[in-house]
C-alpha cells in the first residue's frame, strides 16, 4: 500500500473511516438512543438511512479487504512488517463480514439480535488495531 498512490490510500482509509462512523453511529443511535413512542421504545429514526449508507459502504468496502489481502497482506507478510495489528485486522474484517452477511439471513430474532449485537462490538473493536496498523506501522 506504500507503494500505491497517495489519493488511493487515502480513499482506501476513507471509505473504511465513513463505514466505521456509520456503524458506530447505528449501534449508539440504537442501544442509547431509542425513540420514545406511546406504545415504548422503538428505534431511532436517524439509525435506518446511517444503516443503509452503512450497506453500502460495506459492499465497496468488502471488495477493497479481499484486494488488499491478495496483494498488500502478501507482500508484507514476506517483509515481516506489522504482523500483528494485520493479524487483528483480517480477523476482525473477516468476522465482520460473516455477521454482516449473516444479518440478511438469520431470520430467528434471538439469533440475529446476538448476531447484530457481536458485529457492533467487533466494529467498534476495530478502531484499535486499525490505529496501531495505520499509525504505529514501520
Amino acid at each position: 500500500m506504500r507503494d500505491s498512490p497517495l489519493w488511493l490510500r487515502l480513499g482506501i482509509h476513507l471509505a473504511f473511516a465513513v463505514l466505521w462512523l456509520a456503524g458506530a453511529a447505528v449501534f449508539v443511535l440504537k442501544h442509547f438512543f431509542p425513540a420514545s413512542t406511546e406504545f415504548g421504545p422503538a428505534p431511532n429514526a436517524a439509525a435506518a438511512p446511517l444503516l443503509v449508507v452503512h450497506g453500502i459502504i460495506a459492499v465497496l468496502v468488502t471488495f477493497l479487504f479481499g484486494w488488499i489481502a491478495a496483494a498488500h497482506v502478501r507482500v508484507m507478510w514476506r517483509v515481516g512488517a506489522d504482523r500483528a495489528s494485520g493479524l487483528w485486522l483480517l480477523w476482525l474484517v473477516a468476522l465482520l463480514i460473516v455477521t454482516g452477511f449473516a444479518s440478511f439471513f438469520l431470520v430467528t430474532d434471538s439469533v440475529r439480535d446476538w448476531n447484530g449485537l457481536l458485529h457492533g462490538l467487533l466494529g467498534l473493536a476495530l478502531i484499535a488495531p486499525w490505529l496501531v496498523h495505520l499509525f504505529g506501522g514501520r
